[in-house]
C-alpha cells in the first residue's frame, strides 16, 4: 500500500486543532476515494439480481442455523408429500432426509401409516416396487416422520373441523398442527386459504433451504 506525505507550515498554537481538522478532512476524502474505487470495481461484476437473492437466502439460512432458529421448525407432513417421496427421480425423499438433518421435526397424525399400508396393492402396482422394497422405503420414511397418536390432538379436532368443513380428510393434519403449534407441509393450494395454520409448500421449503 502506497503512503502519501503532505507537509504544512502551521503555528504551534494551532497544531492540535489543525491536526484534528486535517484528520477529519483526510478521512472523509479517503472514504470518498475508497467508495469511488469500489463503485468502479462493482461496475465490472457479472452477479445478477437472481444470484444475489439466492446467495442472500443462503446467508440468512446460515445465520438462522447458527442462532438455532431454523431448528425450532416443526412440520406436519401431508399424505400427498409422503406419496411424492415414492415418485421416480423425485427429490422429496432426499428433502425429508435433509430437513431432519437440519433439525426440522416432522410429524404425521395417527392412522396415516396404517392407511398407506391398506393401499399397498395400489402402491405396488403404480410404483413397480416389490413388497419388500416398499416396506423398506416406508420404514425409512417413518424413521424421519414421528407418528402422533390421536389422543394427543383429539381436543383440537373440533377447531380443525371449522377450518375446512367440506374437507374432513384434512382435519387430522390441522388438528395435529394446532396441538403442537407447528406448520403444515402440503402442496394442496386450498390449505393456504386459511389463517389458523401456516402452510409451507415444497417450493417454500426449498427456498428456505436456499435451493
Amino acid at each position: 500500500m502506497s503512503e502519501v506525505v503532505v507537509k504544512v507550515d502551521i503555528s504551534p498554537e494551532l497544531k492540535d486543532e489543525f491536526r484534528e481538522a486535517l484528520n477529519k478532512v483526510v478521512n472523509e476524502f479517503v472514504e470518498d476515494v475508497e467508495f469511488s474505487l469500489a463503485e468502479r470495481i462493482v461496475s465490472k461484476s457479472r452477479l445478477t439480481k437472481g444470484q444475489a437473492f439466492k446467495l442472500a437466502n443462503e446467508v440468512k439460512l446460515g445465520v438462522a442455523k447458527k442462532h438455532g432458529l431454523w431448528f425450532k421448525m416443526m412440520l406436519v407432513v401431508d399424505a400427498n408429500i409422503i406419496f411424492q417421496a415414492l415418485v421416480k427421480r423425485g427429490f422429496i425423499f432426499r428433502l425429508i432426509k435433509q430437513l431432519v438433518k437440519d433439525g426440522v421435526n416432522l410429524y404425521s397424525p395417527e392412522f396415516v401409516l396404517e392407511e398407506i399400508k391398506n393401499r399397498e396393492e395400489k402402491l405396488l402396482k403404480y410404483s413397480g416396487l416389490t413388497s419388500a422394497e416398499l416396506e423398506f422405503v416406508m420404514r425409512l420414511l417413518f424413521k424421519k416422520i414421528e407418528v402422533i397418536p390421536k389422543s394427543k390432538y383429539a381436543k383440537f379436532i373440533s377447531e380443525a373441523s371449522e377450518i375446512f368443513p367440506l374437507h374432513t380428510k384434512d382435519v387430522a393434519y390441522f388438528a395435529l398442527a394446532l396441538f403442537n403449534n407447528s406448520e403444515l407441509w402440503s402442496d394442496e393450494k386450498r390449505h393456504k386459504k386459511q389463517g389458523k395454520v401456516r402452510v409451507y409448500s415444497t417450493s417454500d421449503l426449498l427456498k428456505r433451504l436456499g435451493r
